[in-house]
């Protein structure tokens, strides 16, 4: 059974190169990071070896190092002992026309005068990806750093 919290961002941003900005970034965290790409990849290679990601769909696992790996065989998305543990980055196309979501925060520069309640709305599929985020919990300073880290990797990306 494969353990672990999924978190779903909905971006228009290049999800490949969105991703390749995190691994650089995460990679001063975790310097002997692996990370195996697709299912087709039986094996963890190191994070700076040459890996191209797929432009618009790909799986990619992320471990801290060898014993990470060990780990993730064992437990998949489970904590290890430092509170950190391995996490995945899925991201693919909206294959659906549209789709209702439920605004939870405002979504508008408005000025702090207007009160905010949550509402549907509905998203168009047309050219989004939707990037799924496993880890170990849906909470806590690990998950957070790892939004916190695509959040700023999607910005770098748009930005040019």
């Amino acid at each position: 059974m494969i353990a672990g919290h999924d978190t779903v961002l909905i971006t228009a941003v290049d999800p490949a190169r969105m991703v390749q900005n995190f691994i650089e970034k995460w990679s001063a965290r975790w310097p002997s990071m692996l990370i195996m790409v697709g299912d087709d990849s039986p094996s963890f290679t190191g994070w700076n070896d040459a890996v191209d990601l797929p432009p618009t769909e790909a799986d990619v696992i992320f471990v801290r190092d060898k014993k990470m790996e060990r780990f993730w065989h064992e437990k998949t998305y489970e904590y290890m002992d430092e509170n950190e543990g391995p996490f995945g980055i899925f991201y693919e196309p909206c294959r659906v026309g549209k789709f209702s979501i439920t605004m939870q925060s405002q979504p508008y520069n408005r000025s702090a005068g207007f009160g905010f309640l949550p509402y549907g709305a509905v998203a168009i599929g047309a050219g989004i990806t939707l990037v799924t985020i496993v880890t170990p919990e849906s909470e806590g300073p690990f998950f957070q750093e790892i939004i916190d880290g695509l959040m700023s990797s999607a910005q770098k990306s748009s930005a040019g």
